[in-house]
Formats: C-alpha cells, sequence, structure tokens
C-alpha cells in the first residue's frame, strides 16, 4: 500500500492463504489490514491498496483496488469548564460549559468535525407507577384476583388469591411478601406503595408506586410489569383484571441499555455477519469468530451509535439469559452514550455458515417483556434516559462554549459534551471540570412597594403594605420580617415575622400504647380514626409493635421445630 499510485514508497505484508477467511464459501478472501509502528495508516490520508497472488512459481500480477481514506469518530474535546454566576439579582438557572477542539486537531480521525453536542440530566429520579383495574358488570361477592411479578426468565412469583375489593394495605401486604416461600426469600419488592380508587360503580383501581423512598434504590427505575389474574369464583358480574402503566420508572442518573448478540449453530463455524443500528449504513464484514474488541469497533464507526462495552461470554447459561439455542458466541452489548431505550441492532447473517448448514446471527433487544407464561423473556436491561436529560441539539463546529438555561437552583446537574463527524457520528463525551454543578440559591431580593397607612380605629398599631421581590432567589420564600423604627438606623426596632403558606406547620400526633397494670404488651393491634373536611376514615388494623415508616419493615422468620407421627400401614 502506498499514498500515491505509482507505489514509490510502498510498504507491504505477506499474508498466508490460512490466515483468511472466506466471505462465503468459495468467495472472496477477507483480510482485516492493521498495520502498526511505522507502517500504521493515518486517517484521512488516502491509501492506494494492491495484492498479488503467490505460488511456488513466483508472483502474480498486481490487482489494485480503487483508493480509500481510513476514518472513524472524533477524537473528544479538548477538556472546558463549567460554570454558573454568583451572586445575581434574578434566581440563577444558567450555567456555563466551555471546551476546545481535540488536541490532535479537528480531522485528525479522518473525517472533519461538523458539530457538537452538548447534553445534561440531573441526579433525580421518577417511581414507576402502574395502575391494576378491576371491572365487573355487577356487584362481586365471591371473586379474587392474584398479582404476578417475574424478575428475570427462570424466577416468576404470585401473590395469594386477594378479595376482589382488597384494601390497599393488603394488596401490598401481599406484593412485600410475594418473593417469600418455604424453600428461599426472594425479595422482589419492598419499595412500594398502593393506594385504591372506585372509578365508579363498577369499576376501582390500585394504583402502585415503586421506587418512591428517596433513602432507597430497591424497585428504582423501569420496571418489570405486574400481570393480573381474577377468578368469578360463581359470581354473575364478569369481572376482569387490567394492568397498564402510568408512568414508567427513571433511577438516578438513568440505566444504560444492554443487548444481546448470540452465534448460533453445530459444526464448525466459519463467514461473515454485519450491523447495522437506527437507520445507519452496515458496518463492515464481521468474523463470525469475532472477539468482543472487533464487534465494538464495528459498532462504534456507525453514524447512529456513540460509545459502547462488548463483553463476550460464550458459557452463558442460556435458561437464566432467557435465551435459546446451540450456542457457539454470546456478547453483551452494553450502549454508554445512546440515552434511554433504543432500538435493536439488526444484523445481516447472510455469510454465516457451519459444517451442518445451520448457522445463524440472533440479537435480543433491552426490553421488559413477557412470554406467554408470564415470565420475563429474557434478563437483557432496557435503557433509562436520566432525569431532566436533555440537549443543545447539533452546535456550529467553530462555538467553543454554551449557555444551558431553565435549570432548577439546588438541583445536581451532570454535563457533557461530544464532537460528531458525518461518517462515524459521535466520539468520546468529554466531562468538563467540573464534572457536576448546581445552581446556587440565594436570599431572596427586596420587597417591593412597600407602604404603611394609619390602622384606623387602633392608637397601637399601623398598617403595613407590600408585594413580594422579584427575585425569590431559586426558592420558596417562607416568611417576611417587618420591622418598625423611630429612627432610620433600626437601633431597636419592634420585630415581628409573618410565616407564608409555604411554610406551614405540620400538627404531629403521638400514637403510644400503654397498660393500666404496667405488665407488658405482647400481642394485638389497634386502628388510628381521622378526621378531615367532614369525613372520617379508620385505618386498617396496625400492629402493636408496628415501625413508623414502610421503609422500617425488615421482615421476621421464625423456624418450627418439625413434630411427626407414623402409623403402621397408613398413608398419611
Amino acid at each position: 500500500w502506498d499514498t500515491n499510485i505509482e507505489f514509490s514508497s510502498k510498504k507491504s505484508i505477506n499474508v498466508l492463504v490460512s490466515e483468511m477467511n472466506e466471505l462465503f464459501s468459495n468467495g472472496n478472501l477477507v483480510y482485516a489490514l492493521k498495520p502498526d509502528g511505522g507502517q500504521s495508516l493515518k486517517g484521512g490520508t488516502l491509501y492506494y491498496i494492491s495484492a498479488r497472488a503467490v505460488n511456488s512459481v513466483g508472483e502474480g500480477p498486481i490487482t489494485i483496488a480503487p483508493p480509500m481514506a481510513p476514518s472513524g469518530p472524533p477524537d473528544t474535546p479538548a477538556p472546558g469548564y463549567l460554570t454558573t454566576v454568583y451572586p445575581s439579582p434574578f434566581p440563577i438557572t444558567e450555567a456555563t460549559v466551555t471546551w476546545d477542539i481535540p488536541i490532535y486537531g479537528e480531522s485528525a480521525s479522518g473525517d472533519p468535525i461538523d458539530y457538537y453536542l452538548v447534553e445534561w440530566w440531573s441526579a433525580a429520579k421518577l417511581p414507576e407507577i402502574q395502575l391494576v383495574t378491576i371491572q365487573y358488570s355487577s356487584l362481586l361477592i365471591e371473586s379474587t384476583f392474584t398479582l404476578t411479578m417475574s424478575t428475570s426468565p427462570l424466577l416468576k412469583k404470585e401473590t395469594v388469591a386477594l378479595p376482589w375489593n382488597a384494601s390497599a394495605d393488603l394488596v401490598r401486604r401481599e406484593l412485600i411478601n410475594m418473593g417469600w416461600d418455604e424453600i428461599a426469600n426472594e425479595k422482589l419488592i419492598s419499595n412500594v406503595k398502593v393506594s385504591q380508587s372506585m372509578l365508579s360503580s363498577i369499576s376501582h383501581s390500585y394504583s402502585i408506586t415503586f421506587g418512591g423512598n428517596a433513602d432507597s434504590t430497591n424497585n428504582d427505575g423501569d420496571q418489570v410489569m405486574l400481570s393480573g389474574r381474577i377468578s368469578a369464583n360463581g359470581d354473575n358480574g364478569i369481572p376482569s383484571i387490567i394492568v397498564t402503566t402510568l408512568q414508567d420508572g427513571q433511577r438516578s442518573l438513568g440505566k444504560c441499555e444492554v443487548q444481546f448478540l448470540q452465534v448460533l449453530g453445530t459444526g464448525a463455524l466459519s463467514g461473515f455477519y454485519r450491523l447495522r443500528f437506527s437507520g445507519s449504513e452496515f458496518t463492515n464484514y464481521i468474523s463470525a469468530d469475532a472477539e468482543a474488541a472487533e464487534i465494538k469497533h464495528a459498532l462504534e464507526q456507525l453514524s447512529t451509535v456513540g460509545q459502547v462495552n462488548v463483553n463476550q461470554n460464550d458459557f452463558v447459561n442460556q435458561a437464566e439469559q432467557g435465551t435459546a439455542g446451540d450456542l457457539i458466541h454470546n456478547y453483551a452489548i452494553t450502549f454508554l452514550t445512546n440515552v434511554g431505550n433504543v432500538g435493536r441492532v439488526l444484523v445481516d447473517s447472510e455469510h454465516v455458515t457451519t459444517a451442518n448448514g445451520d448457522g445463524t446471527v440472533i440479537v435480543y433487544d433491552g426490553e421488559n417483556s413477557m412470554d406467554l407464561l408470564g415470565s420475563l423473556d429474557t434478563s437483557s436491561v432496557p435503557g433509562e434516559r436520566p432525569v431532566d436529560y436533555a440537549t443543545s441539539g447539533f452546535l456550529d463546529n467553530n462555538m467553543r462554549s454554551f449557555i444551558i438555561t431553565d435549570l432548577t437552583p439546588g438541583k445536581e446537574y451532570f454535563v457533557t459534551v461530544t464532537a460528531r463527524n458525518k461518517k462515524h457520528g459521535f466520539g468520546t463525551r468529554m466531562l468538563p471540570t467540573p464534572q457536576m454543578i448546581i445552581p446556587p440559591k440565594q436570599t431572596p431580593g427586596r420587597p417591593l412597594n412597600v407602604d404603611t397607612s394609619v390602622n384606623v380605629g387602633y392608637s397601637d398599631s399601623i398598617l403595613v403594605a407590600f408585594d413580594p421581590p422579584t427575585s425569590d432567589g431559586g426558592d420558596n420564600i417562607i416568611r417576611y420580617r417587618v420591622e418598625l423604627d423611630p429612627t432610620p438606623r433600626f437601633d431597636n426596632p419592634i420585630v415581628q415575622d409573618f410565616d407564608c403558606p409555604t411554610n406551614n406547620k405540620r400538627t404531629v400526633w403521638r400514637v403510644e400504647t400503654n397498660t393500666d397494670n404496667g405488665g407488658n404488651i405482647n400481642g394485638g393491634s389497634f386502628t388510628l380514626q381521622l378526621q378531615a373536611n367532614g369525613y372520617s376514615y379508620v385505618t386498617s388494623h396496625i400492629p402493636y409493635d408496628a415501625v413508623a415508616l414502610s421503609w422500617n419493615e425488615t421482615g421476621t422468620q421464625e423456624n418450627f421445630e418439625p413434630k411427626f407421627s407414623a402409623v403402621t400401614e397408613s398413608t398419611s
């Protein structure tokens, strides 16, 4: 190969036929030219490549391929800074990020940068909310329902049969206990809240919130949907049950999507396959026996793929993973910078063959789909978009800074900058200094239009009027302080604070159990009655030793000593 068609400064390499694979049976031979050291190819440089066959007699004639220039995704932008203003007469809702061109230039990868992209997101999380609706044509009496959850292809648990009109407390209790049995204690659900609503005279629903506790990560993110089953048990009301998702969960900082790529077949494997993603062109041909690094490199050359990780495990348990077939190779593809639940990688495996003619390549998408029996299809992982995720859109390649607007004071944000070129899409994200920023809250501004007037009929008071300040400092104003003094120096003012509705005091009730004779309480329960807005509410029975919060529940386990008696010739 050389940079001129005369090959006056050519470099060459000898390759044995045994070191090359056929694209298909009796087809073209494929060789990946990756010279190193002083013979390395330079991105963006046009090369002429020739090949000739050699046998025991000598060298055959040369065939010259059309010239081409190697290229790849752009390099990482040079590190920049993440800053915000302080102080400010207005709430601080902006941050500025800066960067520079990659260290080795805008065209070092062989294709010039055409755009930059700024991304930002917060560390907040959003709980998942599922709705279980029970419908019926007339009042039910004996009908019951169950709820099922499957968190892996081999794990599915079901609640006990619940009354058709079970209380929210009972439904929650059975969801939490769903993973327990005599053999194993699989804790499927712990961070959950349930509320009940009457939709009409012939339907009611349970709103089930997963991951709503800020102090726990259990059941955070996109949850597998519950499935329901209802039994009429002789009722004429034709009951039915429907489960829907009202809000998809988003865990803090999101979740990377993981898809599985498998090469299947029996007998000796040969050939090549290609991949494409989200409307892109196909990759170069990938060897059917490729290592993980080859697949990673091929995918990252696509214009619609950012950064990925590829891990190979050819000894994976197919049943545990939810995949099937005669496995030869198994790869887990993790999308690091393609945000959210992305589409499936598409594959062209026409040229993959085995000795028995059953070679193929399959990709399993990252999703929470269920099979016909209500079990999770695969252990692949659907991607989750971080809360508050947003982008700048494509920025011209001559820009070196961007102002992020509409941020919330006091909230933590993470920011990245990525370069893009036309042929290969986005490169590696640049993390500025610092990597995250919190737009600061400030004290509120001055109250406006302060005025005093006579309080007619009262000799010991005056009326004071004012308007809210232009800026609340990025936080709710909880009180105003009014000072009165006979001198403008306010040496010894009369001070009075006025709380705002945003600072309402909470009523605190103390609930405690006691006995008349000072003995110990070792059993029983109690109820509480609440009266508000003309209505009276009574709780379900609360154990005498209940914890303060549902999150404080730890569960108990008690071992019973087995006792058996046998009767001669008895079958029981």
